[in-house]
């Protein structure tokens, strides 16, 4: 897939989102888990939501901090329109960075979505850009037979 890399400026999303740590093989689970933990939450209080989102505290230029050994902080859960709070369940409202950015959409499975994060890291690269602080995911779920999209998001210098 190619993938059409777009500047502009992040407006920040507000997420009710549990904060976790990852590794590569635990990211799916954790990703599953916390979000049908806000999403039965969200329902249960009966709260407008809107789509999932994950947020990768990923500072290195190169190499994902996902890819460590040690992993990186993570933020997982949905859009809302007003803050949303369940400590016992440990949802606290969040908000994806605001500011330059480098943006793609990828259309398809979730396991090649990484080829995603390699086109912006890689146009970053010769554009002479900067990522700076976090990385983001939005997911679109799909009516059905059609792929999953999935925009991505990194802040740019």
């Amino acid at each position: 897939m190619d993938y059409v890399i777009a500047k502009g400026t992040a407006a920040p999303l507000q997420i009710a989102a549990i904060h976790d740590r990852a590794t590569m093989p635990d990211l799916v689970r954790k990703i599953e888990r916390h979000g049908g933990t806000a999403v039965k939450a969200l329902r249960e209080a009966d709260r407008p939501f809107g789509r999932a989102t994950v947020i990768y505290g990923d500072h290195e230029d190169e190499k994902a901090l996902i890819e460590s050994p040690d992993g990186a902080e993570i933020d997982v859960g949905w859009e809302v329109d007003a803050p949303f709070e369940s400590h016992g369940l440990g949802i606290v409202t969040v908000t994806t960075p605001a500011g330059p950015s480098a943006s793609t959409t990828h259309v398809g499975p979730y396991y090649d979505l990484y080829k995603a994060h390699l086109a912006i890291r890689q146009w970053c690269r010769e554009e002479g850009r900067t990522k700076i602080g976090p990385n983001w995911e939005v997911y679109d779920h799909p009516v059905e037979g059609q792929p999953h999209r999935t925009d991505v998001f990194y802040l740019i210098g």
